[in-house]
């Protein structure tokens, strides 16, 4: 009930929005109008003009003058057509460091934050209304044990008893992934994992629904492939 009332709130707010838009032009009208009144009332009288070249003069500057401006509005039109390339650009997402890797996050996410982490974490709302995330943790794993990746899922599957849908394994950059798909609680999760120099990277997917979660993997696809080793 709270997540209807939340978006009536929202479109209720977009209307209103709209009719103060289409309100304001019909008040700019009256305003100008009652300005040409005065204008009119407060004018003096025409006078004639004795110089028949005056007014070939002044229309031959109205003429420059309205040049001038048809060439500023074609210089204006360049401008946006600019400005529109770079959002383009701007569109493809955010480059980021974190620990020893570099990840290219998706535009549109909100940053979350965790004040007393126990682990280095970045996190990210995907969908502020249906609470879809994704987090990328660096966990530090003990030098003596020198673990792969499948050791260390290995161990998170035989020391959490951990119960899964699906585990599978790949390679993206010369990186050796897994991949391993749980439900926690009800909600599908995804968590792809790599290691290196000790450290183990979860870059985790979760949402409250399966469609939900089928829409946002291919982003989170993108976001795997983007990452590169930076030490």
């Amino acid at each position: 009930m709270r997540l209807k009332l939340f978006l009536f709130m929202i479109v209720l707010s977009m209307i209103l929005v709209a009719c103060q838009s289409e309100d304001e032009p019909a008040e700019e009208e009256d305003e100008v109008d009652q300005l040409e009144e005065e204008e009119n009332d407060n004018s003096p009288e025409e006078e004639e003009n004795d110089d028949p070249s005056g007014g070939e003069e002044d229309r031959d500057s109205s003429k420059e003058e309205e040049d001038g401006d048809s060439s500023e509005e074609e210089e204006g039109g360049d401008s946006s057509e600019e400005k529109d390339g770079d959002s383009t650009e701007e569109g493809e997402g955010t480059r980021i460091e974190f620990q020893e890797i570099a990840v290219t996050i998706p535009e549109g996410v909100t940053e979350l934050e965790y004040e007393e982490a126990e682990l280095p974490i970045i996190s990210y709302s995907l969908d502020d209304i249906t609470g879809a995330n994704f987090n990328i943790v660096a966990e530090p794993l003990p030098p003596e044990l020198e673990l792969t990746v499948d050791g260390y899922i290995e161990l998170v599957i035989e020391n959490l008893q951990l119960e899964y849908n699906e585990l599978n394994s790949f390679e993206m950059n010369g990186v050796e992934w897994a991949e391993i798909l749980t439900d926690e609680e009800g909600f599908p999760v995804r968590n792809s994992i790599f290691v290196h120099n000790d450290t183990a990277y979860i870059l985790s997917l979760g949402t409250a629904t399966q469609a939900e979660f089928e829409e946002w993997i291919p982003v989170i696809d993108e976001v795997i492939e983007s990452v590169e080793i930076i030490d």
